[in-house]
């Protein structure tokens, strides 16, 4: 198991208003994952405050959790539910997700790289405005170790040369 902490945020990017929160944010974000032979379930955290920026006061998390089997023959199957929440909302806080995902461990480029689609229904959703359903796709490309070997790995183990 890995767990992992650090800061988030968020930078007021959009080129229009309406595309974003128009606020600097700022907050912790916190992980696990669980690696198995044929798995790999993860989740994470994130929570935001507003700290700079004209757009209104903001107070939200976001969490993404994910279990996916793999298959000898490079498929998966798996399911990827998220959890929002604007805590700044009077009514209709949260947004939740789940649905049914699969994929396929392929090369593209010499590169391994994981295909995979994703129907996601909201039994949580803001009455008004929030989604009912996606489609998500997602293309993982696997990119190799830019360090080959350690330091420790090049040098002869001692004793070695007198052998």
């Amino acid at each position: 198991m890995m767990l992992g902490a650090g800061p988030t945020f968020i930078f007021p990017t959009a080129s229009q208003r309406a595309l974003g929160q128009d606020t600097w944010q700022v907050g912790p974000d916190v992980g696990a994952t669980l690696l198995g032979e044929h798995f790999i379930a993860y989740g994470f955290v994130q929570q935001w405050f507003k700290a700079g920026g004209d757009g209104a006061k903001t107070n939200q998390m976001n969490g993404v959790f994910n279990y996916t089997y793999s298959f000898q023959n490079g498929w998966t199957i798996g399911t990827q539910p998220s959890l929002s929440v604007n805590w700044e909302a009077s009514d209709d806080r949260a947004a939740f997700s789940i649905g049914p995902q699969v994929g396929k461990l392929c090369t593209c480029g010499g590169l391994p790289t994981l295909v995979q689609a994703q129907f996601q229904f909201y039994p949580v959703s803001p009455s008004v405005g929030g989604p009912k359903w996606n489609l998500q796709l997602q293309v993982t490309p696997t990119i190799p170790a830019l360090i080959k070997k350690t330091l420790f790995e090049r040098r002869p183990a001692v004793g070695s040369a007198l052998r």
